[in-house]
């Protein structure tokens, strides 16, 4: 289980940094998320062929003219050309403050989640991050994946359906402490009963502050969102 649930309530993840005012997955929407408080920040990963992680949310990433390119088809020389320098890896998280919580996604990357696995597992070990991010996924095969390369990671979940009864969501994912879950599929009762079998509940997709506002005093243990200025510490 996180710790960071225990001394934070609710846990505040900003989405792809402080992305309501600056580039989503970059460096300074991070830096910016952390100076407006988010305990922590969220991005998305990708490998490329040779493994390297890159953080961006999509797959494919638009070029100049109109094309664009596929994250997994490239290797991270020729990615970094293409796109003339703008994209980060998940090593570049080292230039941010040391204190701030990582929340890193997973994208399913098919055929190379076990490459992505294992170079994101290597760089958990590599900077000792073990303690620092929760590593989370829509993909039941990555999550299984991450839980046998590296144990003494926190999982969780990302949900964009209902939520099925706890005793067939523990039988589908034994392996995750938490679950991240839209606001239009989390309901009061599913909240008390995740919560009461060990389960950290964090909400995402949340369009405005009146919205967070019911969830926090609902009692969700984190919140995933684009303006940290949203949630009042």
């Amino acid at each position: 289980m996180f710790w960071g649930y225990e001394i934070f309530k609710p846990l505040v993840w900003a989405h792809r940094g402080f992305s309501s005012e600056y580039a989503e997955n970059s460096l300074e929407a991070f830096q910016q998320a952390y100076l407006a408080q988010a305990h922590g920040i969220e991005c998305d990963v990708h490998t490329t062929l040779d493994g390297v992680v890159v953080i961006h949310h999509d797959a494919h990433i638009l070029l100049e003219g109109n094309l664009s390119v596929t994250i997994s088809e490239r290797n991270w020389d020729e990615l970094r050309r293409l796109t003339k320098g703008s994209l980060n890896r998940l090593e570049d998280l080292t230039e941010l403050p040391v204190q701030g919580l990582i929340n890193v996604e997973l994208k399913d990357q098919g055929p190379l989640n076990g490459l992505l696995v294992e170079s994101v597992s290597r760089i958990i070990r590599r900077y000792q991050w073990q303690k620092r991010v929760v590593l989370s996924s829509f993909s039941a095969a990555l999550l299984r994946l991450l839980h046998l390369n590296i144990p003494d990671c926190s999982l969780a979940a990302l949900w964009a359906s209902r939520l099925p009864e706890v005793v067939e969501f523990k039988k589908l994912l034994p392996c995750v402490d938490a679950v991240h879950v839209p606001t239009s599929f989390l309901t009061l009762e599913s909240l008390e009963a995740f919560q009461a079998h060990g389960y950290r509940v964090v909400i995402w997709d949340v369009t405005d502050e009146l919205m967070l506002k019911r969830w926090t005093q609902a009692g969700v243990d984190g919140v995933i969102v684009d303006n940290p200025f949203w949630v009042k510490h």
